[in-house]
């Protein structure tokens, strides 16, 4: 009974907690599966190590759970950026809406310590793995724990609205009404990004190898083969500039309807005052090689970069 007791609390807490998981299970496994095919020779070995022979795609969602922990319930806030925008500036002059780090990466709000975002953790945990990898040490897990953070906040950096306006948390407290009824009518804008446009592609969730993965692999050998080398790896370790390109992502797409309209960003509505997100928002954002797709490709390919500038080339 203790233990589904436990169980309980941890899956409400995922739930109601505002950017608690970015871009759900299979996009995480997505960007790593991506990652995993553009390893180096010395990246490959060292992961597997670190990981006991388990896949990226395996432990891509581990910090979300570990989030929910004793031990590391203080990173609740290293998953996201909440840009403060205190003279709502990016309401109004979007090519000028800026992240500042020492404003906005310091939890929700503004309320914890500079450094407390993902731009903070990627910082903090790729500088770990790399000194203690080179140590050859792994005292309490700590090299194999840096690892798995390592994975999940590139993709966590490379969601939109993880990296979006603190008024409305990331879509988090705006209220829609999503167009797809099997999935539960009532939902939040930041969820839809999390789950919602990838598994309405797959048609179940943990479909996306027969589905949005091929596509993706694709468009990395055509449409977005000059990006992917090149565009993508400038600047590999500036985290801030990843931030601040999901930002100006957030503000052009995900708070936008298909035809460019702002989506009304007022906080939590009744369920008969929801928002509705019609179908032409998911046909715009999640069609294939669209703007969903192309953020988990260049998740991919910088957290494959990420490693193997840590590892060895």
């Amino acid at each position: 009974m203790n233990v589904l007791i436990v169980i309980l609390i941890a899956t409400i807490a995922l739930m109601v907690t505002p950017n608690a998981s970015a871009w759900g299970r299979d996009a995480h496994a997505i960007i790593s599966n991506i990652a995993e095919k553009h390893l180096s020779d010395k990246a490959k070995e060292a992961v597997s190590q670190l990981l006991n022979g388990h896949t990226m795609a395996n432990v891509s969602s581990w910090a979300d759970d570990m989030t929910h922990t004793d031990k590391y319930r203080w990173l609740m806030s290293h998953h996201f950026v909440n840009v403060l925008d205190p003279s709502d500036q990016c309401q109004n002059d979007l090519e000028n809406c800026t992240y500042i780090y020492e404003r906005d990466c310091k939890g929700t709000y503004g309320k914890d310590p500079i450094g407390y975002c993902v731009a903070g953790a990627l910082e903090n945990y790729t500088s770990i793995l790399k000194k203690n990898w080179e140590a050859g040490t792994n005292v309490d897990n700590e090299t194999s724990d840096a690892l798995k953070f390592v994975i999940h906040f590139v993709g966590d950096a490379h969601q939109p609205l993880h990296t979006a306006l603190a008024r409305d948390r990331g879509g988090a407290v705006i209220d829609v009404k999503y167009w797809v009824p099997q999935q539960g009518e009532y939902w939040n804008l930041h969820k839809v990004w999390d789950f919602g446009l990838l598994v309405n592609r797959e048609g179940i969730e943990g479909n996306y190898t027969g589905t949005v993965e091929p596509e993706i692999f694709q468009h990395l050998e055509t449409t977005w083969k000059s990006d992917s080398t090149t565009l993508w790896l400038e600047n590999p370790t500036d985290y801030n500039a990843w931030v601040q390109e999901g930002l100006d992502l957030a503000l052009k797409y995900a708070y936008r309807y298909a035809n460019g309209t702002q989506i009304p960003h007022d906080a939590h509505r009744s369920k008969s005052e929801s928002i509705y997100i019609p179908r032409t928002y998911y046909d715009a954002y999640m069609c294939s090689g669209c703007i969903a797709e192309y953020a988990l490709a260049k998740g991919g390919i910088r957290l494959a970069n990420t490693l193997n500038l840590i590892f060895g080339k």
